[in-house]
């Protein structure tokens, strides 16, 4: 599976950079300008645009491994060595390999206010899971790889555009100061995250057998 997983990734050629200028580039580039001009609100701006980028780039890799896979030079030897196992690994891999490149802008967040790091990384690992399994059933539902990622951008977008309490009662979107409801929602979130794509895989290998 890692020689295939591989595979994919270097076939996406240029398209495998978006997610790390965007970790690694955008993410700690706005955070300097911002601490630089205001320290004590840098964190607050920082970790909501962590909100909205981590979990939508989560799905990019995601998607263009599929577009390798379906239109790519290698497609004919990846379908003939993948099989079915062989496309749920590398979409699980997806996954893992993101969470490792987000570790860093989490991290950070987590040294901003390390009195509230272990609420950040639990909304911020649900969010993820979430959109990246709603990417993955999406996918599967409508046969399409443009349309579940624009799809996902226009939700981890559109929620800021609603009003602050209706974001947080309709939306995976919400403030860390939520009392007791904090760690039950956070649990919800990931666990529709999990149901979904639980259900992305199961239509996967439907469609390959």
């Amino acid at each position: 599976m890692s020689r295939l997983c591989y595979w994919k990734m270097r076939g996406m050629g240029w398209w495998y950079l978006p997610p790390l200028i965007a970790l690694w580039l955008v993410l700690p580039g706005m955070l300097a300008i911002w601490y630089h001009q205001d320290p004590l609100l840098a964190a607050t701006s920082y970790l909501r645009l962590c909100e909205q980028v981590i979990p939508l780039f989560s799905v990019w890799w995601l998607v263009m491994a599929r577009k390798e896979e379906l239109t790519g030079d290698g497609r004919e030897l990846l379908y003939i060595y993948g099989g079915y196992r062989g496309r749920l690994g590398p979409v699980l891999f997806t996954l893992i390999w993101y969470l490792l490149h987000a570790a860093l802008p989490v991290a950070a967040g987590v040294w901003l206010l390390p009195e509230m790091g272990a609420e950040h990384l639990a909304k911020t690992g649900a969010q993820v899971l979430f959109v990246w399994g709603l990417c993955l059933l999406l996918m599967e539902l409508l046969r399409s790889l443009a349309v579940p990622l624009l799809l996902c951008a226009a939700y981890c977008f559109g929620a800021y555009l609603l009003e602050r309490e209706v974001m947080e009662q309709t939306t995976i979107f919400f403030d860390v100061h939520t009392g007791p409801t904090f760690w039950p929602k956070c649990g919800v979130i990931a666990a529709a995250g999990l149901l979904l794509a639980a259900l992305g895989c199961w239509g996967l290998r439907r469609m390959r057998e």
